[in-house]
């Protein structure tokens, strides 16, 4: 498991070069998964991490 970034404060998207943390090149490894209710982002390795 990695973290890849945590927001601490409801300001830490308000600047423009906060957009896209995590791009296609990095989640194109994975099927995402989002759990609104709890406020999580799930990872789930797919075929292509095994290349």
């Amino acid at each position: 498991m990695a973290l890849i970034f945590r927001s601490t404060g409801d300001r830490a998207f308000e600047f423009e070069d906060m957009d896209g943390i995590l791009g296609y090149d990095f989640l194109k490894y994975f099927t995402v998964y989002l759990d609104y209710p709890d406020s999580h982002i799930y990872l789930m390795p797919n075929r292509l991490v095994k290349r």
